[in-house]
């Protein structure tokens, strides 16, 4: 899997990048510079953009982390969601998942909401407002770290001295969103088999597995990992396979291959093909 992340110090703070590379063994790279716009990226006449703009055009990205400066959600709205929509649309070309990266408001005693004339409160929402609808513009991943830092207790714990940049706390929290959001997408849209395994009695037993090979030794093990079927019936053979594109389609095709009588699983062994016509 490879990563691209764009953003500026809330990126790079206490090695997010590194952190998010062992936690989903992927390689990621980042364009990041201290208070950067994600608009920078477009120019082609900015440092970002020099890097960014060649990167997205030459490809072979799974997901690209877009986060915005501190306060740019809140201060430059409309120059933010424009930004997002117009690199969506080259992350699209580049057939690469986007992913927002939504930051969290300054912390309740940061100096620096005084100069913004606002609340904590009114910050996190009106950001919250932005981050959703940027996403609901764009279709892209949403990890709303805004939201979970205020969900958290204490909240304090969340910020460096500053109130602006996280703690390794926040970054803990950070991480574990950016993590849990691609690792969901990567769950729904990897390919998935649907297999079809013969027992030694001549009964048959139906499963899925993203790795049909390590799946099948386990069954053949009869090890803690095989299922408890396979355990009390030896498998003889693969007898059929399916593709299926994410786990929730293929959690229906095995619920209906499991419906299926013994003779038209005997069918099936002989002809897979004759599975959609079962169906139907």
């Amino acid at each position: 899997m490879r990563i691209l992340m764009l953003g500026n110090s809330l990126t790079t703070a206490n090695n997010l990048p590194d952190t998010l590379a062992d936690r989903l063994q992927a390689d990621v790279v980042v364009h990041a510079r201290g208070g950067a716009r994600l608009s920078e990226h477009l120019n082609p006449n900015a440092k970002l953009g020099a890097k960014t703009l060649p990167a997205l055009e030459a490809g072979g990205w799974d997901f690209i982390v877009l986060q915005e400066m501190s306060n740019g959600a809140l201060r430059f709205r409309e120059r933010y969601l424009a930004a997002v929509e117009a690199l969506c649309t080259r992350i699209g070309a580049a057939d690469a998942t986007p992913v927002i990266y939504a930051t969290w408001a300054y912390a309740p005693t940061c100096a620096k909401l005084g100069k913004l004339g606002v609340s904590h409160d009114e910050m996190f929402r009106r950001m919250d407002e932005a981050h959703r609808e940027a996403a609901r513009r764009t279709g892209a991943l949403l990890a709303n770290v805004g939201e979970a830092f205020e969900r958290h207790e204490p909240l304090d714990a969340l910020y460096a001295a500053d109130g602006v940049h996280p703690s390794p706390a926040g970054t803990d929290v950070a991480l574990a969103c950016l993590a849990r959001a691609i690792e969901k997408e990567v769950e729904r849209t990897q390919p998935y088999t649907v297999y079809l395994l013969e027992c030694e009695d001549g009964s048959y037993y139906a499963g899925i597995t993203t790795d049909i090979d390590r799946r099948w030794h386990e069954h053949l093990s009869r090890g803690p990992k095989c299922a408890r079927y396979t355990r009390s019936h030896p498998v003889k053979a693969i007898a059929a396979t399916w593709t299926a594109q994410g786990r929730a389609e293929a959690s229906r095709l095995e619920f209906h291959l499991k419906q299926l009588s013994h003779e038209q699983k005997c069918a099936l062994a002989e002809n897979p093909a004759l599975l959609w016509q079962f169906l139907q």
